[in-house]
Order: structure tokens, then C-alpha cells, then sequence
């Protein structure tokens, strides 16, 4: 234990060096002001001229292992920023795209999401697994608790969602037997319903042929439905399930997992830009 806090005094000092330095170049020039009226100043030219020049060696000398200590110190800096953005913002921001991407474009308000690397289903789903890689090992501990703080306030958005995704699967199934026996006096017979249609129901829209490949045959009315009756069914089923608490819930989770995601993107976009104008730059 001894051991761990003589080495967090040690982080601490050099963590607010710069700090101490200047507290104790303070002290020493009020040291000095309050020492000055005691000290015998020489007044022939030799010992000044003499003084002077050691000064000025003492003073050069000083300034040029700064000035070395200072590039050395930056160059250091450099190499550091840039691995970090190679081995810890580049993976976390392609992987947050991608799954941006998967979102948007092809899987609106996914039914699962895996924190590891899979094989991909025909309709790809999130995967995330780039996070737990850099929990896994030392990378951890060169991330800035700015990213840290964000990045778990995202995957805990994400958990949020995934737990309460499938909550409106039952639900939407009720209302859309409810709808079909006052219409058809009919039911489906697709268990899963619920969990087939419930993306076109989060984004409060139909695909086209959202429901016509499903009604004849499993909804056993005995009779072809006209394309009429299905749109209309879609209709009312919309406006019907847009009151169900569980839609709305699972909506707004879904709307602050999309609302960290982007904080994260663009940290991690500033992050990256950052290192590009401050350190690659003058490398190159």
C-alpha cells in the first residue's frame, strides 16, 4: 500500500509539475527581493564584467536544456497522441460508424445488438465489440476520461434499449388481432407476429408489402384480402400502436441511445482532428 501511494505522489508531482515550478520560481525571486538590500553588490568593471559572463554562461545553459528538455518532451508527445489515435479513436470511431450506418440505412430500431464480432445475419444487426477490446488490456489506461465517461454512457443507453426492445412485440401482436377480428373476424396465426412488424412500427410507417406477404394464408379469413383493406388495416393499426406505452417507451430509449451515439462520433471525430492539426502536421 505504501508502494501505491508513493507512486500516486509521484504521478501527482509530475502531473502538476508546471504548477510547482512556477510556485517555486516565486518563492525564489521573493526570496531574493527580500535578501537584495543585504548583498554587497561589486562596483569595479572587472568583477562585473566577470559576473555577467557567468551569468549569462549559467543563463544560456539553462535556457538551451530547456529549450532541448521542451522538443524532446513534444516530439514524445507527438509519437504518444498519434499511436493513441491509431489504437484507440480510429477503431471505436469506424466501428460507430459502421453501426451508424446499420441504424439508419438498413435496420431501424434492431431487435438485438451483440458486444462481439459475428458472423452477420441476412439483415445486419449492430455489433460492438471494439470498446471491450480496449477495457481488455492496457489500452484502457492511455484513454481520456472525457472518452471513457462518454463511451459508457453510450453502451448504457444501448443495454437500456436492448432490454427494452422487445417489450413492444406483444403488445403490437394484441392490437393487430384486436384489428383483424373487428375487420376480418379473423387472427393471425404467425406467433412472432409481433416481433415482425414492430420496426415498421417504431419508425410509424409500413414498407409497401409489409403485411401482404403475411395475410392471406396465416390470417385464415377464407377469402383474399384486396390491397384496400390491407393498406386500411396498416392505417389503423399505425395510429392504434402510436398510443401503446411500450411503443412510445421504446421509442424515446431508442432516441438517447441515437442521441449519445452521435456525442460519441463526434468526440471522437474532435479527438482525432485534434491530433491531426496539432501533432501530424508538424511531423510532416
Amino acid at each position: 500500500m505504501k508502494d501505491v501511494n508513493k507512486i500516486k505522489i509521484k504521478i501527482n508531482l509530475y502531473k502538476y509539475r508546471y504548477l510547482i515550478y512556477l510556485i517555486l520560481l516565486a518563492i525564489a525571486l521573493l526570496v531574493f527581493i527580500k535578501i537584495l538590500p543585504y548583498i554587497n553588490i561589486p562596483t569595479d568593471a572587472t568583477t562585473i564584467g566577470v559576473v555577467g559572463t557567468l551569468l549569462g554562461a549559467i543563463v544560456g545553459g539553462i535556457f538551451t536544456l530547456i529549450g532541448s528538455i521542451y522538443v524532446n518532451n513534444k516530439q514524445l508527445t507527438a509519437n504518444f497522441e498519434i499511436k493513441r489515435k491509431n489504437i484507440i479513436y480510429r477503431p471505436l470511431y469506424d466501428e460507430l460508424l459502421e453501426v451508424n450506418k446499420i441504424i439508419t440505412e438498413e435496420n431501424p430500431y434492431p431487435t438485438y445488438i451483440v458486444f462481439e464480432k459475428r458472423t452477420q445475419t441476412i439483415v445486419r444487426h449492430p455489433q460492438l465489440d471494439a470498446w471491450n477490446r480496449i477495457n481488455s488490456d492496457s489500452r484502457i489506461l492511455e484513454t481520456p476520461e472525457c472518452l471513457k465517461k462518454q463511451y459508457n454512457k453510450l453502451i448504457d443507453s444501448i443495454k437500456k434499449y436492448e432490454k427494452e426492445r422487445n417489450t413492444v412485440n406483444e403488445p403490437i401482436k394484441n392490437a393487430l388481432n384486436e384489428e383483424l377480428l373487428k375487420k376480418l373476424n379473423t387472427s393471425c396465426s404467425i406467433t412472432n407476429i409481433g416481433d415482425v412488424i414492430s420496426s415498421d412500427i417504431l419508425e410509424n410507417k409500413f414498407n409497401r408489402h409489409c403485411l401482404n406477404s403475411y395475410i392471406n394464408n396465416p390470417f385464415n379469413s377464407g377469402e383474399d384480402v384486396s390491397n384496400e383493406k390491407i393498406l386500411e388495416l396498416q392505417q389503423t393499426l399505425l395510429k392504434r400502436c402510436n398510443e401503446i406505452d411500450e411503443v412510445k417507451n421504446v421509442r424515446n430509449i431508442y432516441n438517447e441511445w441515437i442521441k449519445e451515439q452521435n456525442k460519441t462520433i463526434e468526440l471522437l471525430e474532435n479527438l482525432i482532428i485534434e491530433i491531426g492539426i496539432k501533432y501530424e502536421k508538424q511531423r510532416s
